[in-house]
């Protein structure tokens, strides 16, 4: 199955507006989760639950030279009970392609436990 997507949320130019509260969404640890991204203000803020430590794997894709990232540069370890913020995602290693989630960020959490809260500056 493709992955899930989840709507980013546009912030304000100061961040969230009054009275507006983070939005995290759950992490499908199954099929992963995408992301609309341009290329320069998409940001994610990960939310482990758990009393764990867990990871999120973002899929980077080759890159001109047909390179891609090593795996420890695209593996995130968030501590029980941390927030992580990773970003902006440059579109030329982040952004899929092909497929459902073209022009998006897919990343994977190994465990129901993680939330997401996608975000961009408006």
């Amino acid at each position: 199955m493709p992955a899930t997507l989840i709507p980013v949320i546009d912030l304000g130019a100061f961040g969230l507006s009054a009275g507006a509260a983070d939005s995290y969404t759950g992490c499908d640890a199954v099929n992963g989760n995408y992301c609309v991204n341009s290329g320069k203000d998409l940001y994610l803020t990960f939310h482990n639950q758990d009393v764990s430590a867990h990871n999120v794997v973002l899929s980077d894709v080759p890159d001109v030279n047909g390179r891609t990232l090593q795996t420890a540069e695209k593996t995130i370890n968030i501590a029980a009970g941390a927030r992580y913020t990773i970003g902006p995602f440059d579109s030329t290693l982040w952004n899929q392609k092909s497929g459902t989630e073209a022009g998006g960020v897919i990343f994977t959490a190994d465990d129901a436990s993680i939330e997401v809260f996608p975000h961009r500056k408006a």
